[in-house]
């Protein structure tokens, strides 16, 4: 989210694997200073599975995923340009979330049930000229990254906020206008293969995201698109998107080690499910080419109902229109990609703190028991703000981590709903 916007595999076996969590090599060291850590296991040894075996596919991992939390607005932080030489060293840029990424707070995410933690992560304004990463940066990430993995939690990274804004010409980031579309590729390329470089060793709790909703900044179609998403001015737009994803892809693919298998998330245009879905339909959007065999997932962002869910003039109450609007959203996706063998991510979700915990309690239950029927991973979306006066569609805080006592949850009877209905 922008900082100021913000199934079974079948019938007998998925009961057995689908939570398997051991996927290849989960010992070793991947070059760097540091040793990958062990996940702890949340299973007995002996239902340990290979990302090799077929029978492990993106839907099994995917469903096993369960619900999860985001690392918002901290690695993610920049100062909204590009700055070549501001590496900041091993610091993110401060959100008011420096710091607070901690083995504690991964602690407590466990501890509530939860089962995955995506960290997204921007790389724009830690690159020099050649499009090098900042070694205590990526030192930085990793450390964070080791955090979560280290408790057997399902863990995503991406390419994040580093959708510049305006033409991009020469500078690090990408855009998805035609004229940068060399630069862009350029950047995607670099990024992920030293990410991927990095990281190739971590096993299949490790879960790469090609982008983080790819839009065009300050356009009219930034947040949607007419004509479902297929209109002239977007097609353009989605087949780089389309580009794009194939170059994270092919790079991933191509670095080794536990990469050649790794579940790999990729978005449609912002990361809309109708971006994805009626894009697809009418043969623009695409989903990437895979040297390996069911291992891609579709990621999309659903703050769904927005009535409810984020619009700041919206609606307090959770509704049967609601309730309807949300289902005919999984209703097209497990049409259009999760029967198809595509599973989906829903990489961010939540709903805005309205003073309305009963309706919020509500959406919970009945948004992530759709996920469950749909074996769709939902991962809430975590800004910090748990109120916020000047933005009421914004309040997407649900983790106090600056808590005397420790990371607590502001609301931990939501947290409770979610992980109830889903995993």
């Amino acid at each position: 989210m922008n900082r100021k916007f913000k199934s079974l595999f079948s019938g007998i076996i998925a009961s057995t694997l689908a939570m398997a969590l051991f996927f290849g090599c989960a010992n070793g060291n991947d070059g760097g200073s540091s040793p990958i850590p062990t996940p702890t296991p949340v299973l007995p040894a002996d239902q340990a599975i290979d990302l090799s075996n077929p029978a492990i596919t993106a839907r099994v991992i995917v469903n096993s995923m369960g619900f999860g939390w985001n690392l918002g607005n901290t690695l993610d932080a920049n100062d909204d340009g590009e700055n070549w030489g501001n590496n900041k060293g091993g610091e993110e840029s401060d959100w008011g979330l420096k710091n607070t990424a901690s083995d504690a707070l991964f602690q407590k995410i466990k501890d509530s049930g939860m089962k995955s933690v995506r960290i997204p992560i921007s790389w724009h304004n830690h690159v020099n000229n050649s499009m090098e990463i900042d070694s205590e940066w990526m030192n930085h990430a990793k450390e964070v990254v080791n955090m979560a993995y280290s408790k057997g939690l399902f863990v995503i990274i991406n390419i994040h906020h580093d959708n510049y804004k305006g033409t991009l010409g020469t500078k690090a980031g990408f855009t998805l206008y035609d004229s940068d579309k060399t630069q862009s590729l350029k950047f995607v390329e670099k990024i992920w293969t030293q990410v991927a470089a990095t990281f190739k060793n971590y096993d299949g709790h490790l879960i790469f995201e090609t982008l983080n909703e790819p839009r065009v900044i300050g356009d009219s179609h930034e947040w949607s698109c007419s004509d479902s998403y297929t209109c002239d001015s977007c097609k353009p737009y989605v087949a780089v998107i389309n580009e794009l994803n194939q170059k994270a892809v092919d790079v991933i693919r191509a670095s080794g080690g536990n990469n050649a298998n790794r579940i790999i998330m990729f978005p449609g245009y912002v990361a809309s499910p109708y971006g994805a879905i009626n894009g697809k339909n009418a043969g623009v959007f695409k989903v990437p080419y895979d040297s390996a065999t069911n291992r891609l997932a579709l990621s999309v962002h659903m703050y769904t109902p927005y009535n409810f869910a984020m619009n700041p003039d919206g609606h307090s109450d959770f509704t049967d229109g609601d309730k309807s609007e949300l289902s005919q959203h999984f209703t097209d996706l497990k049409t259009t990609f999760i029967s198809q063998r595509i599973p989906v991510v829903i990489g961010e979700m939540g709903a805005t703190n309205r003073n309305n915990p009963t309706e919020r309690k509500n959406w919970f239950t009945y948004y992530l028991g759709l996920c469950k029927d749909n074996e769709v991973a939902a991962i809430l979306w975590d800004n910090g703000n748990y109120t916020n006066s000047s933005d009421p569609g914004e309040a997407f805080g649900f983790m106090n981590r600056r808590a005397s006592g420790g990371p607590v949850w502001y609301s931990p009877e939501l947290i409770a709903a979610g992980v109830a209905a889903r995993n």
